[in-house]
């Protein structure tokens, strides 16, 4: 059974009630009939700048609960015993005979809620993998390898599903270490930061662990243009902040045994004033590794960079279903804004954070872009001598 939105979408609410959080064989049952379509559910994942770590993605779906189907303490309740916490939970969308996932998590609450009557109802709530990975505890010891390769075994630690894991090989080689009672997310965004990669989950749910060079070789153009002619995927409203929230011209890097490595913008910190950030505890080899991490990162954040956020509104039309359903994380867009004056404001970024609100009469979609900062980046055995400018970490 599936939650009929209009003519074009069509949603399913599936729950694993009898399997273990992270059972290779998942048996779904399907909950789409007590989904109460009338209150909103809300998807919310990414994160909000390059600098930042991904935080564990969430969702808020609100069920019917009058028969006391979703109440751990019944005996009665048509999934009893089995409603308790870390069970795993999925949205999917059907669009044009199309199964898109939404969202892919585990319940971290079953709220109790009753209103005048007999009505009572479960706002329940999940997160994605992230939260499960930072409930997993690490204490082992790891040989010098690639980055991708500790990130694997990371995840072999938390008994992660092999189906569920999209892993780069990465670009650093990191040092032989013992991790003493980490959690697993905390080693793996350890290796992100070290790689300055991207460590986060997919909306079906797959562990990813993405490059520095990704975006760089995976995304030269962009997916679909977001603007306010006839001709291109239309956006309802569209937010340019221009502020100094990620400028960052002052980096210091440290690794395990190694010496603080400090670079500094002088134009950016004569423009703006000292605005440090620092990494410590990392896993490259050397100190000049490091330092060229203190380098990239200063490249990266030391102007006034604008990001942009947009809401899209998708309901009664076609186009724009594929692109608001299909696209993940890391996708680039292209966003233009004609004021009015003759002039056409262009930019292309990288979705860094996505948030779905829906509801029977509404479906909004926000994205929240960084920009695409360079396109000129020199990587070694990649780029062309003369051509390609810039020095990628």
């Amino acid at each position: 059974m599936t939650v009929v939105l209009d003519s074009n979408v069509s949603l399913r609410f599936d729950v694993g009630f009898g399997n273990a959080p992270l059972s290779t064989g998942m048996t779904w049952t399907d909950i789409s009939r007590l989904v109460r379509k009338n209150l909103s559910i809300e998807i919310e994942r990414g994160r909000d700048s390059l600098t930042d770590r991904f935080s564990p993605g969430k969702a808020t779906v609100h069920l019917d609960n009058s028969t006391g189907a979703f109440d751990p303490n019944s005996t009665r309740g048509a999934y009893d015993p089995n409603v308790k916490l870390l069970t795993r939970f999925r949205i999917s969308a059907i669009h044009s005979a199309t199964t898109y996932q939404l969202f892919d998590g585990f319940v971290t609450a079953w709220p109790q809620k009753s209103e005048q009557g007999q009505l009572s109802y479960v706002p329940m709530r999940a997160a994605d993998g992230l939260k499960v990975l930072n409930l997993t505890e690490t204490a082992s010891t790891f040989p010098q390898e690639a980055s991708g390769t500790r990130i694997g075994k990371l995840l072999d630690e938390a008994g992660w599903p092999s189906d569920l894991r999209s892993i780069d090989t990465g670009t650093k080689t990191l040092m032989a270490t013992t991790t003493l009672c980490e959690s697993v997310l905390a080693e793996c965004r350890r290796v992100e930061d070290t790689e300055a990669g991207f460590f986060y989950m997919q909306a079906d749910g797959t562990a990813t662990f993405r490059d520095t060079h990704t975006r760089i070789q995976d995304h030269s153009t962009a997916v679909a243009t977001w603007g306010d002619k006839s001709t291109e995927l239309s956006y309802t409203r569209l937010t340019r902040p221009y502020d100094d929230a990620q400028i960052w011209n002052r980096a210091k890097v440290t690794r395990q045994g190694g010496s603080a490595q400090t670079y500094t913008s002088t134009q950016s910190r004569d423009d703006f004033g000292t605005r440090g950030l620092a990494k410590a505890d990392l896993l490259m080899l050397t100190d000049v590794v490091a330092l060229n991490l203190a380098q990239y990162i200063v490249d990266q954040n030391s102007t006034a960079a604008e990001r942009v956020t947009f809401q899209v509104k998708p309901r009664g039309t076609t186009a724009a279903w594929p692109r608001v359903l299909g696209d993940d994380i890391s996708t680039r867009y292209t966003v233009k804004r004609r004021p009015g004056d003759g002039s056409t404001w262009t930019q292309d970024g990288y979705v860094e954070r996505i948030r779905h609100t829906i509801s029977e009469r509404e479906w909004t979609t926000s994205y929240l872009l960084s920009p695409v900062i360079h396109d000129d980046w020199w990587i070694l055995g990649v780029s062309e001598l003369g051509t390609d400018t810039r020095l990628g970490y």
